[in-house]
């Protein structure tokens, strides 16, 4: 038995690290373009979680869309080549397997596209408010239609419904 000795090369923004100095080296080219792009697109401080329960929305347009799909394609297309040769559209829903499959950091990127509403452009702190966006700053919970209003935080409780014996 012997002690064998080795060398890796680590990536000084994520602390990966490699068996090569080539590979450390790619990886930190990949890193600081993912933050650029996140410091062009920040991401909401939500300190005590009321952004990703529904607590709020920020109110995003067309053009700012259209400027973050782009450019997450361009981050993507440009670190990982081999994921532009399969999917052509960030708005493809293979793309986010295939990102999440990878562990690729652009999955946290790409996420955030689903917690838009596509009509109003409303950035919601997750999906499922997105889904259910009303266009009018309130999300509806699924619990027999109940209504939540985002701005005074206050349930709008259901009408129970009557079930039918046959219902049963």
């Amino acid at each position: 038995m012997s002690v064998k000795s080795i060398v890796l090369f680590e990536c000084s923004i994520c602390k990966r690290r490699y068996d090569t100095e080539q590979k450390a080296k790619g990886c930190l080219i990949r890193c600081t373009r993912f933050k650029v792009f996140e410091k062009k697109y920040p991401e909401v401080k939500d300190k005590h979680c009321d952004f990703a329960n529904g607590g709020g929305w920020i109110k995003r347009d067309l053009k700012w869309h259209n400027d973050y799909c782009l450019d997450l394609q361009d981050l993507i297309n440009t670190n990982h080549p081999d994921i532009a040769k399969e999917h052509r559209s960030v708005l493809d829903g293979n793309m986010g397997r295939f990102l999440d499959d990878c562990h690729y950091d652009e999955y946290g990127l790409w996420g955030r596209l689903l917690s838009i509403c596509k009509k109003c452009f409303k950035e919601w702190g997750q999906p499922y408010y997105a889904l259910r966006c009303h266009h009018d700053g309130s999300t509806d919970e699924g619990f027999g239609g109940a209504k939540r209003s985002v701005k005074k935080l206050e349930w709008i409780e259901p009408k129970p419904k009557r079930m039918n014996p046959s219902e049963r």
